[in-house]
């Protein structure tokens, strides 16, 4: 070394970047920051375009319904399935698993029917439904009303402590009126021996409910949620069997599906890590017959890894599953540049040193970084994090991998003595040979390129970004799903309202405004099988209970005729002046949200998204009803309406996500070009720039011949693949001898293996991106090879 480490400015710049990195991460670790892995399943997917404030208010609902979950347990015996099911309940508020959970549920005892007796006798004047207020608006239905509270007198489960204050038995009609609301999301449920069950093809279900915590979401979570249900199921089933026992235990719910892909992805991110790494380390042992390279390339993938690590987590705060997924290809694209510097640094005799093997490819090194940082960059122009999670992780790996190679390798100590590569003679020979065949090399493109043009006109090439085609349920899971939704019968759709107010009052009379529109367009109110979940069905606006206050001082003059019949003939019309005396002492007694009763709470906790910014907020889930066009045009109505089909919306995103990201490739194609052209000549800036054009019109080609619509994740898949197919034909342009041709074709076969192996991912979209790529680098290097400068 002509000069010593501290002068290096190369080392010192390396060394710089990477303490930056650590500090910067050490310092938001310090600050008290709190990690996280995100393993959600619909956290990859695109935001919504609603408002900030109605996006925070989706966020509480997906957060409520990602973290809740049912469990049936299922036998040809009601008393079987209670015991089994009261068996589990205790497992999973063992001491050990209860801290897993919000909360968790089985019975609805004695307690709480009390508690929601006590509540509604308290609140009997204001509490009416819909049924009883349209009743009592004509005189004939007043009578109807009062022969009716008079038959449930003498018929009905009338708790006689209450009789003499409440005469009608308002509160045990409103009483089984809210039961019934509480088990009509799932409308074959009811409530049998303090439990809530239901009969479904001569077997008995029994059900728990409950909520995750938010931080045993994560699978990696010592607490992990599902793990510990998992668990406690396992212990069951094994004392079940040992009884001989048939019951059997069903799951439904987000977390169950988050948890089996998350633990799929990460299973795949072992795999494919330990073949990579295994394959790369092999194949360059073979070639280099030493092990310096191996040991140095795979720890500067691992300091490229750590790099990106720190880096997406210390300016997002945590990272996705999936970016360690995708993330795996930093193995083969930061050992690109590892391999070039190493094959120099064992058989060119003509490079006497490391900073020698660094200015002979500083300039290939470098126009190949920024072609491929301008690939990932265009992903942090989507508004979809985890897209911008994968660029930062990447973009920070390559970095990395690049100053490692012009900073640190060239203060290793050179070999003893350069031995000649024999590959690299093969390939300066195949390489030769293929050149002067670079005539037929276009010709097969313009017929490939022909073919692909009159399938693409024939089939319609289209962007299609259908939520099936990326996560399906399978196997038990799957059959699962299928039984839980045919018991239940909930009806969700999957396609919901956001009703915003300024007040939470308001929100509650948007909301019936909102559910008297859907009443009239679909006619539900004599459905029982249509409908809806919302607030109002157990919390009434102060305005409906103003009216419901109202109606009731139609029956008062019946009240003395009540009285007799009940046998206090003597007392009865000093009872009926009390009573109208405490009726209209009760005029302002209105029913808060925070007034109800907990079990009321939690029929209504995942509807209720409270106050997001200046707003409140609740939710409306349409049941039964799949008409999307209708509900939209309600939400048209009323700015305060947000009409969400989560489906639809995501797939919309998604597609103009697509075609965002194509016209950004379209600019990323021409500033690539425009950088170029300072460095080389007009006509070698078209033989660069051909190829990542071919390459791109395989990769569409290759998917439209298949019958797969253009995605985002394939689209993502030719992006990545542009900046690669740009670094073969830079490599190639800077240096045409068997030793570059080599490198290239090392750097393609890892690459491969990186980025090919994602296509055995069992998740579609990793597949296709994998596959994707996969067909772009065959074709990167075959034109490089064909195309190569003289």
């Amino acid at each position: 070394m002509n000069r010593s480490i501290l002068e290096n400015k190369f080392f010192l710049g390396w060394a710089f970047v990477h303490l930056a990195v650590f500090i910067f991460f050490l310092t938001t670790l310090l600050c008290g920051t709190r990690f996280k892995i995100n393993a959600g399943l619909f956290d990859i997917l695109p935001e919504s375009s609603s408002s900030k404030e109605a996006k925070d208010a989706e966020n509480v609902l997906s957060s409520k319904t990602g973290r809740a979950f049912v469990i049936l347990v299922k036998d040809k015996e009601f008393s079987v399935a209670k015991e089994n099911a009261e068996k589990l309940y205790t497992l999973l508020t063992d001491e050990k698993n209860k801290d897993s959970f919000d909360n968790i549920n089985l019975y609805v005892d004695d307690n709480v029917l009390d508690e929601i007796s006590s509540f509604y006798f308290k609140h009997r004047y204001h509490l009416l439904g819909d049924e009883e207020l349209e009743l009592l608006s004509d005189d004939e239905g007043v009578e109807q009303f009062v022969e009716e509270a008079r038959a449930e007198l003498f018929m009905g489960p009338v708790s006689s402590v209450n009789v003499e204050e409440d005469p009608f038995v308002l509160s045990e009609l409103e009483v089984q009126n809210v039961l019934s609301k509480i088990v009509s999301a799932a409308n074959s449920m009811h409530i049998l021996g303090g439990v809530i069950t239901a009969r479904y093809y001569d077997n008995d279900y029994v059900m728990i409910r409950g909520y995750l915590k938010p931080e045993s979401v994560a699978i990696t979570n010592k607490k992990s949620g599902v793990k510990k249900i998992k668990e406690c199921i396992s212990e069951l089933k094994k004392d079940i069997k040992e009884n001989s026992g048939e019951t059997e235990i069903l799951v439904s719910g987000i977390p169950f599906h988050s948890y089996e892909s998350s633990s799929s992805a990460q299973r795949e991110i072992s795999i494919i890590a330990v073949i990579s790494i295994v394959l790369i380390g092999l194949l360059c042992f073979y070639i280099f017959k030493n092990v310096v390279p191996v040991v140095y390339s795979v720890g500067a993938i691992c300091l490229s890894s750590l790099c990106a690590l720190c880096t997406v987590l210390a300016v997002f705060k945590e990272i996705h599953i999936l970016t360690f997924v995708f993330g795996t290809t930093l193995i083969g694209t930061c050992l690109d540049y590892s391999i070039h510097y190493f094959i120099r640094w064992r058989a060119n005799k003509n490079l006497a040193d490391g900073e020698e093997i660094r200015k002979h490819l500083l300039k290939g090194l470098t126009l190949s970084l920024v072609s491929t940082l301008i690939s990932y960059i265009l992903l942090l122009f989507t508004p979809f994090k985890l897209l911008k999670q994968i660029s930062v992780f990447c973009a920070s790996g390559i970095l990395s991998s690049y100053l490692t190679v012009i900073g640190f390798y060239p203060l290793l100590k050179m070999p003893s003595e350069k031995k000649e590569i024999k590959l690299a003679g093969i390939f300066e020979n195949f390489s030769r040979k293929i050149k002067k065949r670079s005539s037929l090399f276009l010709k097969l493109v313009l017929i490939i390129c022909l073919v692909f043009t009159y399938d693409i006109r024939k089939n319609k090439l289209k962007i299609d970004n259908s939520l099936k085609t990326m996560y399906s349920m399978e196997g038990e899971l799957l059959l699962n799903e299928n039984e839980v939704n045919a018991v239940l019968d909930s009806g969700v759709t999957g396609a919901y309202f956001i009703v915003r107010g300024r007040t939470g009052e308001e929100v509650l009379e948007k909301e019936e405004r909102l559910c008297k529109k859907m009443d009239e367009i679909f006619n539900l109110k004599n459905d029982r099988v249509s409908g809806y979940n919302c607030v109002t069905k157990f919390i009434p606006s102060k305005e409906k209970q103003k009216k419901s206050y109202e109606a009731l001082e139609k029956i008062m003059p019946y009240a003395k005729e009540q009285y007799e019949l009940i046998g206090l003939e003597a007392e009865s019309k000093k009872k009926a002046e009390y009573l109208l005396e405490n009726y209209r002492a009760a005029k302002d007694d209105y029913v808060e949200l925070d007034d109800v009763p907990g079990f009321v709470q939690d029929a209504v906790s995942n509807l209720w998204l409270g106050k997001q910014g200046d707003y409140f907020y609740s939710c409306v889930m349409p049941l039964h009803i799949y008409d999307d066009k209708a509900l939209a045009k309600i939400a048209e109505e009323d700015e305060d309406f947000y009409f969400i089909s989560k489906r639809n919306e995501i797939e919309t995103e998604l597609n103009k996500l697509t075609k965002t990201i194509l016209v950004l490739l379209c600019a990323a194609f021409a500033v690539m070009a425009v950088v170029l052209k300072f460095f080389y000549k007009i006509k070698d800036v078209f033989r660069i720039m051909a190829i990542p054009l071919v390459t791109a019109a395989s990769c569409i080609g290759f998917t439209t011949w298949f019958g797969v619509p253009l995605g985002f994740f394939s689209i993502t898949g030719i992006v990545l693949v542009f900046g690669l197919s740009v670094d073969y034909i830079i490599y190639s342009v800077e240096n045409s001898s068997g030793e570059n041709s080599l490198a290239v074709a090392v750097s393609f076969v890892t690459s491969l293996l990186s980025f090919g192996l994602l296509a055995f991912s069992s998740f579609m979209p990793v597949f296709t991106f994998g596959m994707t790529v996969a067909i772009g680098l065959l074709t990167a290097v075959l034109g490089t090879f064909f195309l190569k400068s003289e």
